[in-house]
């Protein structure tokens, strides 16, 4: 995996059509090129961004305007604090605005296989369904007939990148994706794609380094079919009614998008998967009139934020143990604070007084959030039919390798038994009184050739073997190397045969010139009683190593 360095342009060109298709005609490329050019990603991997939406009814008629920001400067002053971040948005931005500035940054990493989090934070009626989804999501009875120009960030999002995976597809590169959308009610996780489904369980995924779930994951094939699965599961979101919003979501909403990007000429597969998460209002129990389910609601979507919010003040102080299990949502979002995925957080706010006390509230988030540092990492790795083809080749490898080890441990055996015999003959000498008889000076650290037929057998065996078989052959050939750390055993081995008291192996007496000789001779007579000496000679396993003839 490598690291992402959002310093460097990437390798797809940043005005392909594609950057085109998704926007208003009347925006001139020239204009739409310069805007794009501007947008860099952080390099500590997060980016935060601030929209304010227009005053409400009651804004307009008991408030007034007390946050002061200024887009060109990236700062907000409200109540003697100032805050700076990526970018601040006016309520008079479109939707097409905030997508060009938030989502056309991401559309390369994510293609290239960097995983991403989209979220929108703030207060009940900040307006965060509608920046991340847009018109029309918020109500389950009016989900898929907004206006489309209020088209939201996520939608646009997908439309493009299947738009780029269109046009990338060819005949050695194919595309897989899927999507699965969940939602976290009271700390259990729904599927929002079969609300039949018992409650989803949580584990971590330790290629990826992502906690997920078994929720249902769909195959799509274009944005029309992944929209209509968000649609679904819009439909089966939980709302209800508070003093803030009327159709307030009462759960945290994540869609997950995993795309499969398949080199095949390569044998290689670019993963990368999105987060898009549309977070529960954060606001005051007594401010929103909750009472019973609502309050018991309220409660458990407040203690959801406040562990977020703890996670992120770990991370900021660099803590050493960072509360991710605290609630379900700190640990599906554990990868996207302090992990390796590219963060982004679109923060939703009021300028009006109203609602100032939560617009604090939500812009100190956002900065505690901006100050954590992820190390973006991209996500590739054989892909499954190449893998299937080496452990084929593996699995053929390791096959033949065995048939030679157990050629091999039939040799090591055959000399075992040997060494046994020729002690049988010689009777239990010591090794010092044969050193006397023999006048010989011993030096440990020359081996002779047959020092090496007990060194040598298993540091010369280069396969893939058990354990088990492992220590085997470890204790065969200790055992052998110990009775043949001299040359006096042979020796004394050559002066019986000399008198006819030792037959194990025919030696023509004669025809040698001195006891050295007998040595090496009977050396070569163990080495022709070996078969099919080739097949070890080429993989490397001769019994003999640097065995001179």
């Amino acid at each position: 995996m490598e690291n992402l360095d959002v310093s460097v342009p990437s390798s797809r060109s940043s005005d392909r059509p594609r950057r085109n298709t998704f926007i208003s005609p009347e925006l001139e490329v020239p204009q739409l090129i310069k805007q794009i050019s501007d947008i860099k990603l952080s390099k500590k991997g997060t980016n935060v961004y601030v929209r304010f939406r227009p005053d409400n009814y009651k804004e307009e008629q008991e408030g007034k305007q007390v946050v002061d920001y200024f887009p060109d400067l990236k700062t907000i002053a409200v109540d003697n604090h100032s805050f700076k971040f990526k970018r601040i948005f006016p309520g008079e931005t479109t939707q097409e605005q905030i997508f060009l500035s938030v989502g056309v940054p991401l559309i390369d990493p994510i293609l290239d296989g960097y995983n991403c989090g989209i979220m929108a934070y703030g207060q009940t009626g900040a307006g965060k369904t509608f920046s991340l989804l847009g018109h029309g999501y918020d109500q389950p009875d009016r989900v898929g007939r907004g206006n489309p120009e209020k088209r939201g960030l996520v939608p646009r999002l997908l439309q493009s990148l299947f738009h780029e995976i269109q046009v990338s597809i060819t005949p050695s590169v194919t595309f897989t994706v899927y999507a699965s959308f969940i939602q976290i009610y009271l700390e259990k996780i729904y599927d929002l794609l079969n609300p039949a489904k018992e409650t989803l369980k949580i584990y971590q995924d330790t290629s990826k380094g992502l906690w997920v779930t078994d929720a249902t994951n769909v195959p799509v094939k274009n944005s029309n079919e992944i929209l209509k699965q968000i649609e679904l599961g819009i439909v089966n979101r939980i709302t209800a009614a508070t003093n803030s919003n009327s159709e307030s979501s009462r759960a945290h909403a994540i869609l997950v998008m995993t795309i499969n990007k398949n080199l095949i000429n390569q044998g290689t597969v670019i993963s990368s998967q999105v987060y898009c998460v549309d977070l529960c209002g954060s606001e005051r129990t007594s401010k929103t009139g909750a009472v019973e389910e609502r309050l018991k609601e309220a409660q458990n979507i407040n203690k959801s934020l406040l562990s977020l919010g703890n996670v992120i003040g770990a991370l900021v102080e660099n803590k050493k143990h960072i509360p991710y299990r605290d609630s379900k949502l700190t640990r599906l979002l554990q990868n996207c604070f302090g992990g390796t995925s590219i963060a982004t957080l679109v923060l939703c706010c009021s300028a009006n007084s109203v609602s100032s006390t939560e617009t604090l509230a939500t812009l100190r988030f956002g900065d505690r959030a901006n100050k954590v540092k992820n190390k973006p990492v991209r996500n590739m790795g054989d892909s499954v039919t190449e893998l299937r083809r080496l452990l084929n080749e593996a699995n053929s490898k390791i096959y033949t390798q065995q048939r030679i080890v157990r050629s091999q441990i039939e040799k090591i055996i055959e000399l075992e038994t040997i060494t046994k015999e020729l002690f049988s003959i010689c009777g239990d000498k010591k090794l010092g009184a044969l050193r006397a008889r023999y006048q010989i000076k011993f030096n440990p650290k020359k081996k002779n050739g047959f020092e090496m037929i007990g060194y040598y057998p298993f540091i010369s065996i280069f396969t893939f073997i058990s354990p088990m078989e492992c220590l085997e052959m470890i204790h065969v050939c200790k055992l052998f190397d110990k009775r043949l750390k001299t040359d006096l055993l042979w020796r004394s081995y050559i002066d019986l045969a000399k008198k006819g008291k030792a037959m194990i192996f025919e030696i023509n007496i004669e025809t040698l010139s001195n006891v050295n000789d007998n040595i090496y001779q009977f050396v070569r007579e163990i080495h022709q009683m070996r078969t099919n000496e080739s097949l070890s000679v080429r993989h490397g396993m001769t019994l003999f190593v640097n065995r001179r003839s």
